[in-house]
């Protein structure tokens, strides 16, 4: 059995430098991870992920109108490509609105708030000319909106965040860590089960390793 090595340090450990093979990797590390199964190449999330971003946006949003639920999630990053990495940096985003900004977080929905969060995650992680680009009009168009509610929002979200979109390695690492454990046990649970994958990223968190070793000593003893 081939031991699946993770591209890069979890946890807060900082994350490396990517070139196109380590690209390839964090992909692979994704896949297997967050529960995609085959990555298509108009990336969609994965169920548990799909749900995770739902409960996220729902908490830090909680106006009735307008709520986010699992299609428009599914729905929308069909329709403008959102990448994991691009979830993560919309999730990231939401985490410091709610200690910078929380009026804002009261006066829009959270509906609203995942869109512009993907919406200027995308716009920051990919440089104009990439294939991964989608403008305003495009993402307008993908939820029914005019270019100027988009462009609207887009300013205002910038002024909430004081336009801090810049994302180190290590809080990325760190957070991309906290979900892929909480996907890993939430799954091991429900199927009363773990795969290898599962039990390989509950052995990288502190509150999890010592019951990994002891299942692993069960393991290799068989």
């Amino acid at each position: 059995m081939s031991y699946f090595r993770f591209p890069c340090p979890l946890g807060e450990s900082d994350m490396l430098d990517y070139h196109k093979d380590d690209h390839d990797a964090l992909t692979e590390r994704f896949r297997k991870t967050l529960y995609y199964g085959k990555m298509p190449n108009t990336e969609r999330p994965s169920l548990p992920l799909t749900d995770i971003a739902v409960e996220l946006f729902q908490e830090r949003a909680p106006r009735k109108l307008g709520k986010i639920d699992q299609y428009m999630v599914a729905a929308a990053s069909r329709e403008n490509c959102i990448s994991p990495s691009t979830m993560m940096m919309g999730m990231i985003y939401t985490n410091r609105l709610r200690t910078k900004n929380p009026e804002y977080l009261q006066q829009i929905s959270s509906s609203d708030l995942f869109l512009i969060s993907m919406m200027m995650a995308s716009k920051f992680m990919y440089d104009e000319g990439v294939d991964e680009e989608v403008f305003n009009d495009e993402w307008a168009d993908s939820v029914d909106m005019e270019t100027e509610e988009i462009n609207q929002m887009e300013r205002e979200f910038l002024s909430a965040i004081d336009w801090n979109l810049f994302v180190s390695d290590k809080e990325f690492g760190k957070v991309l860590h906290n979900i892929e454990t909480r996907i890993a046990l939430q799954n091991g649970i429900d199927r009363g089960w773990f795969t290898y994958t599962d039990l390989l990223v509950l052995s990288h968190d502190a509150k999890f390793s010592p019951l990994v070793r002891k299942i692993s000593k069960v393991w290799y003893n068989i």
